[in-house]
């Protein structure tokens, strides 16, 4: 479902005609809590996926593989986002080669 456009119109101010055609269909959001307010953001498909498969327990490496085969994808600006969010709230440190 749209979700963040069922989510628009129906806050306080919004424009109270407006209707959500639900054959939009679906959307990949990042929904999480920053103080008191729940925040949003849409992803797009190579960061749906590398969330995803961090989410799923894959290493970094897996994930960025996951994503990178889903399309153009940047590691290094993901990272950011993540550490900027602030999503990230555990990592673990293995070696590669044990």
């Amino acid at each position: 479902y749209p979700a963040s456009r069922i989510w628009q119109i129906n806050q306080p101010g919004a424009d109270p005609a407006a209707v959500v055609d639900l054959a939009d269909g679906g959307e990949r959001l990042l929904i999480c809590r920053v103080d008191d307010d729940a925040v949003w953001r849409r992803l797009d498909i190579v960061e749906f996926v590398f969330l995803g498969a961090l989410l799923r327990g894959l290493t970094l490496l897996e994930a960025n593989a996951a994503a990178s085969a889903a399309g153009e994808f940047d590691l290094t600006n993901a990272l950011a986002a993540l550490f900027d969010a602030p999503l990230v709230a555990d990592f673990t440190l293995r070696p590669i080669n044990p």
